[in-house]
């Protein structure tokens, strides 16, 4: 068997009115006032347990009695008073002033024209060249100082390689030349002891015959 939920009374304030509504819990209150925020958290609702603000509510749970606040009295002096328009009067004809002067600088003066006699010729129109234009100002010319950085040390690396390489050469010839003196002494001594062997076997080739004998 299903137990009903006991329901409980809530009220909020609704313009001059007091809300009451009869609901089991205070989500289903709000749902009945048609609020989305929570009343009761902000304090503008609240659970009454009066029991004769309760007895209409609870006749009929889930809808939602107004009861007015104070007389209508009260009502329309809570409302702001508005202030009567104030009104201008129209002027009289012995009010408006003379008419305004014109003054004489507002009025464009028109050149006069000259007439010429039958003898006398007209000047010719003069052709007015238009105003020269103002030149407009021109840009500053870029700096070529990075370009020139960049040349520069482009410059100073193949200076220093082409010194590198000079040096390089120059101690190959170096070598070169040493290798040269070493093959010459080398080939010196070789001979000198290539000498030394044959004269020292043609020595011990006669020992060994006389000592045979």
């Amino acid at each position: 068997m299903v137990r009903k939920q006991k329901l409980k009374v809530y009220r909020t304030t609704i313009g001059f009115h007091d809300a009451y509504v009869a609901a089991p819990s205070q989500k289903a209150a709000l749902k009945a006032w048609g609020v989305d925020v929570d009343l009761f958290a902000r304090g503008v609702a609240e659970a009454v347990d009066d029991e004769k603000l309760s007895e209409a509510p609870l006749k009929d749970p889930g809808t939602v009695v107004r009861v007015p606040r104070g007389s209508s009295e009260e009502h329309m002096a809570a409302l702001p008073k508005a202030k009567p328009a104030r009104r201008k009067a129209a002027p009289t004809p012995d009010d408006e002033g003379p008419p305004p002067r014109r003054s004489a600088k507002s009025e464009p003066k028109t050149p006069a024209r000259r007439t010429f006699g039958r003898n006398e010729e007209a000047p010719e129109p003069r052709n007015e060249e238009p105003a020269p234009k103002p030149k407009a100002r021109s840009k500053p010319r870029p700096s070529r100082a990075r370009l020139e950085n960049a040349e520069k040390a482009l410059e100073r690396s193949e200076a220093e390689h082409r010194e590198a390489i000079d040096r390089i050469r120059e101690q190959e010839k170096a070598l070169q030349t040493s290798r040269r003196d070493l093959e010459s002494r080398h080939e010196a001594e070789f001979a000198k002891l290539e000498a030394r062997i044959a004269k020292a076997r043609a020595g011990y080739g006669a020992a060994l015959e006389k000592w045979r004998g």
